[in-house]
């Protein structure tokens, strides 16, 4: 319930966030992710509303259906363009930019 920030080094050649592994993190504010290949499965930040800032460096990088679905203080995205960004990924996160809310 402590957990205010998730940081994955570089060297790192896959990281997997699972479904549903960090919903509702109460605390968690910063996720960083710098990875040749990350994927982010569906819910697996739902409803973590301190969520603040989502840093996503890499190559490959897939955000699955609702993977951030109610981070309302979601306000700082850096995401890949090339990114594989499911349409609802970021379903309720009235701070993140437009062009991620398909």
């Amino acid at each position: 319930p402590n957990l205010e920030k998730i940081e994955v080094a570089k060297g790192n050649n896959k990281i997997t966030m699972e479904s549903s592994s960090f919903k509702e993190c109460k605390n968690l504010k910063n996720l960083s992710i710098y990875s040749n290949d990350a994927l982010i499965g569906s819910r697996a930040f739902e409803d973590c509303k301190k969520l603040e800032t989502v840093i996503i460096k890499g190559a490959n990088v897939n955000i699955e259906s609702k993977a951030f679905v109610g981070c309302k203080n979601l306000k700082t995205l850096s995401i890949p363009e090339n990114a594989e960004v499911a349409e609802d990924a970021f379903s309720g996160c009235d701070k993140v930019p437009d062009k991620y809310k398909k």
